[in-house]
C-alpha cells in the first residue's frame, strides 16, 4: 500500500526544490468528476504542503508544521480510501473507479501484509476512554477513545513501514477493525461488478448523456470512441460565445480607458476566433440547440466613465459584435433555447430571432432596443409563433434603453409562459396601453410573473389582463400561474381590481407581494377562496409600512391561528406561504415540563434524544403551522419567509390523524420554485413543447 511516495521523498532541506514545484503541477486537480474517494480533499491538502513547504524554503516564514501537518492530512485521505475501498468490494459500495477484479487483487494483497502487522500489534495495544466536557454544554460529556502502545519498538516499526505518523494512530487501528469485521462477514468474497457501463444499452447511455452537465460529458465521451460516438451530439448541443470583461485584470490606481481598450481589443480577437471557427463547421451549427450570447461591457458598466466608449477602441467595434452575435443565431437554426445578456436587439437580430421555428425558450437579460427599431418593430411583419417561454430582464437603476424590451412583446402570438423582472433602484413600469393592446398572447398565456411593478401601475395590468369587455364579461383566460410584486404596497381597492381582472381564469397559484397591511385581514383569503377555490398554491407577503419596498417578515394585523380557518375553503390547496413574523427565539414551553418531571441526568443520553426531538417539535413557528395543517386537511407544505427567503415546512399525516411537520432545506430549496418563482432561479418552471427538439 503507498500513502504517499511522492511527499515522503520530499526533504526540506533538499536543494531540488524544482522537484517540489512539478509535483504541485502534476498534483494539480483538473476538474469533475472525482473518480476515487476523497481525491479532491487530497489533492488540496498535497498542494497546501507544498505551498507551505514553498514558503518555507524561500525564507517567507519561519514555521515548518504547516508542511508536516498538510502532508499528514494527504495522507489521511488515502490512509481512509484504503480501508473503504476494501468495505467498498465486500459491501458492493464503491467510487467511479468500479469493483473490477484486477483492482481487487492489488488491494487485496495490500490488505493481507497490513492484516500481518495489524495482528502482531494487536495484544501490545490497551484501549483507554476519556470523558471530556462539551464545549458550549459543560454538564453533558462525551467519550474520546484512544489506544495505549506497550511496545514503542513494534509501533514504530510498523507506522515507518506503511509511512505513517503519530497522528494517523488511531485511525490505522480503528480503520482496520471496521474493515477487518466485513471482511469477516463477507468471507473474504468481494463482490465483483458484473455489470459495466458499456453493457448498457445505447438508448441507456443516451438518457445518462441527456442529463450530464457540458464538462462531465465531455470528459466521458474521452474514455472510449463508442461513448465519443454518443456523447458528441451532447458536447455540441450547448454554446456559448462571450464577449468578456476581465475586471481582475484592471488596476484602478493607473488610468482606466488605456486599459479598458487592450482588454476590450483582446476579448474581440478573443471572440472572433471562437466564433470563427463555429461559423466554418456548419455541422456544429446544426447540432447546437441551445445557445448563449453574453456580452459583458455591455449596460451601466461603463456609464459612469466619461472618458472611455467602446465606440472609441476603434470605428464599428461594437456594431462587429453585433454582427457576430446575429450570424451565430442565424447559423444555428436548430435552436430551442436562446439566453442574450446585453444584447442589441436590433433590426437583424429580431429577423433572426423570428426566423428559428424550434424556438421555446427566450431570455432576454438587460437587453438594449434601440429607439430606431422600436417603430420599425410595430409597423412589421416580423412574428414568431413557435416561441412558448419568454424572460425578461431589465435595469431599472439606469435609463439605458433596457425598459423598450418591453416592444418585442408584439413580435411572440403564443407564448404560455412569460416571466418579467425589473433590477435596481426603480420599480418597472406597465407598458403604454397603445403598446399592450397590440399584443396578441393573452388567449395561451399560462403563467405570468412581473415583479416588482410600480405601484401607480396595477390600474394599467388588472386593464390589461382584462382586455376589451365582451357581453359585459371580461374576456376568457387560461392564466394558470400569476406572480404580481409591487414596489411599495398593494391597498385593497387595487387587490380588489387584479383578483376582478383574473376571475375567468383556472388559476392553481397565486403570489401577491405587497399587500396593505389594511387589506391583510382572514377576511382577503376568503374573497380569494371565494374567486378561486381550485387554487392548489397561495403565497401573500404584507408590507408593514407606507415605505417598505422589500419582502422581509412583517406583523399581521391578527394572530397567526385566526387565519388558519380561512384556508378551510379551498378544495385542493396544497401550500400556502406567508412572511408573518414569529419570534423564534422564544424558550419553549415544554421547558415547564421538565420541572414537573425532573431534569435529565447526564448520562441519560436515550432521554436527553427524545428531548431534543420533542423539544423542536414544539418549537413556535412549527407551532404556527398545526393550526393551518388541521384546518386544511389537503395542504402538504407550508412557507414561511425569514431574512428575505421563503423556509419550506413539509406537512406529513399518519393513519391515526397526527400531524408531522419537517423542515427540510434540500426539499424546500426543490419544491419553492414550484409556488414562488425566483427570477435568479428561472422563474415560473418553463412549460416544454415535446413536438420539438430537445423538449
Amino acid at each position: 500500500m503507498e500513502f504517499d511516495k511522492e511527499l515522503d521523498g520530499i526533504d526540506l532541506d533538499s536543494s531540488n526544490w524544482k522537484q517540489l514545484q512539478q509535483l504541485r503541477s502534476s498534483n494539480a486537480h483538473s476538474g469533475p468528476p472525482d473518480l476515487l474517494l476523497w481525491e479532491q480533499e487530497e489533492v488540496d491538502a498535497k498542494n497546501r504542503a507544498l505551498w507551505a513547504g514553498y514558503k518555507l524554503r524561500k525564507g517567507m516564514t519561519q514555521k515548518s508544521e504547516p508542511f508536516y501537518e498538510e502532508r499528514d492530512i494527504a495522507r489521511t485521505w488515502r490512509l481512509l480510501r484504503f480501508f473503504r475501498s476494501v468495505e467498498g468490494f465486500l459491501k458492493g459500495e464503491l467510487d467511479l473507479t468500479g469493483r473490477h477484479l484486477s483492482r481487487w487483487n492489488m488491494l487485496h494483497k495490500s490488505f493481507k501484509d497490513y492484516l500481518v502487522d495489524f495482528l502482531e500489534l494487536w495484544p501490545t495495544l490497551g484501549l483507554v476512554i476519556t470523558r471530556e466536557p462539551m464545549r458550549f454544554k459543560p454538564e453533558i460529556y462525551f467519550e474520546i477513545k484512544s489506544y495505549k502502545v506497550l511496545d514503542q519498538d513494534l509501533w514504530k516499526s510498523v507506522m515507518n513501514r506503511w509511512r505513517l505518523t503519530e497522528y494517523h494512530s488511531y485511525m490505522a487501528i480503528d480503520g482496520m477493525e471496521h474493515a477487518l469485521e466485513e471482511y469477516t462477514e463477507a468471507k473474504g468474497i468481494p463482490r465483483i461488478q458484473k455489470l459495466c457501463l458499456l453493457h448498457l444499452a445505447n438508448e441507456l447511455l443516451y438518457a445518462i448523456f441527456s442529463q450530464t452537465q457540458f464538462d462531465s460529458a465531455r470528459m466521458l465521451s474521452f474514455t472510449c470512441k463508442r461513448l465519443n460516438a454518443i456523447g458528441r451530439q451532447y458536447i455540441f448541443h450547448r454554446r456559448t460565445f462571450s464577449f468578456e470583461y476581465s475586471y481582475t485584470k484592471v488596476d484602478h490606481n493607473l488610468p482606466l480607458a488605456p486599459q479598458y481598450t487592450k482588454l476590450a481589443q483582446i476579448a474581440k480577437v478573443k471572440l472572433m476566433d471562437s466564433a470563427g471557427f463555429f461559423f466554418s463547421r456548419p455541422d456544429l451549427c446544426q447540432m447546437v440547440d441551445n445557445l448563449s450570447l453574453s456580452n459583458e461591457w455591455g449596460g451601466s458598466l461603463f456609464a459612469k466613465d466619461e472618458d472611455f466608449s467602446l465606440d472609441d477602441v476603434e470605428s464599428g467595434f461594437m456594431a462587429r459584435i453585433s454582427e457576430m452575435f446575429t450570424q451565430a443565431v442565424s447559423l444555428s437554426t436548430h435552436l430551442t433555447t436562446l439566453n442574450l445578456f446585453r444584447n442589441c436587439l436590433d433590426s437583424d437580430m429580431l429577423r433572426a430571432i423570428c426566423s428559428l421555428l424550434s424556438l421555446n425558450v427566450l431570455e432576454v437579460k438587460f437587453c438594449d432596443l434601440p429607439v430606431e427599431t422600436r417603430e420599425p418593430l410595430l409597423a412589421s411583419s416580423l412574428t414568431n409563433s413557435h416561441l412558448t417561454n419568454l424572460k425578461i430582464m431589465m435595469e431599472t437603476s439606469f435609463d439605458d434603453g433596457s425598459w423598450d424590451v418591453w416592444y418585442i412583446l408584439v413580435l411572440f402570438s403564443n407564448l404560455r409562459t412569460l416571466d418579467i423582472h425589473g433590477l435596481g433602484e426603480n420599480p418597472l413600469p406597465m407598458a403604454l396601453e397603445t403598446l399592450w393592446t397590440r399584443w396578441t398572447f393573452m388567449d395561451t398565456l399560462e403563467r405570468l410573473c412581473i415583479e416588482p411593478l410600480c405601484s401607480q401601475h396595477i390600474v394599467e395590468l388588472a386593464s390589461w389582463i382584462r382586455g376589451k369587455l365582451v357581453g359585459g364579461l371580461p374576456r376568457p383566460l387560461r392564466l394558470t400561474h400569476f406572480k404580481l410584486s409591487v414596489d411599495y404596497f398593494l391597498w385593497d381597492v387595487w387587490t380588489a381590481q387584479i383578483i376582478r381582472a383574473l376571475r375567468t381564469a383556472p388559476l392553481q397559484v397565486l403570489v401577491l407581494e405587497g399587500i396593505h397591511r389594511d387589506s391583510a385581514y382572514p377576511r382577503l383569503i376568503e374573497v380569494v377562496a371565494i374567486q378561486f377555490p381550485d387554487l392548489i398554491g397561495l403565497t401573500l407577503v404584507m408590507r408593514d409600512s407606507d415605505r417598505q419596498t422589500q419582502n422581509k417578515p412583517a406583523t399581521w394585523p391578527c394572530s397567526s391561528w385566526e387565519y388558519a380557518p380561512s384556508l378551510a375553503r379551498f378544495n385542493r390547496l396544497e401550500h400556502f406561504g406567508w412572511n408573518f413574523l414569529i419570534n423564534e427565539d422564544d424558550a419553549s414551553t415544554r421547558t415547564l415540563l421538565l420541572f414537573e418531571n425532573g431534569f435529565i441526568a447526564d448520562d441519560d443520553w436515550e432521554r436527553a434524544r427524545e428531548e431534543d426531538t420533542a423539544m423542536a417539535y414544539d418549537r413556535d413557528d412549527h407551532c404556527a403551522v398545526l393550526p393551518f395543517a388541521t384546518a386544511c386537511s389537503t395542504i402538504n407544505s407550508f412557507g414561511l419567509l425569514k431574512g428575505n427567503h421563503f423556509s419550506l415546512y413539509q406537512i406529513t399525516r399518519e393513519v391515526n390523524g397526527k400531524v408531522n411537520i419537517k423542515w427540510d432545506f434540500c426539499w424546500g430549496f426543490q419544491e419553492l420554485q414550484r409556488w414562488v418563482p425566483d427570477p435568479f432561479i428561472g422563474g415560473w418552471p418553463y412549460i416544454k413543447d415535446d413536438c420539438k427538439k430537445g423538449g
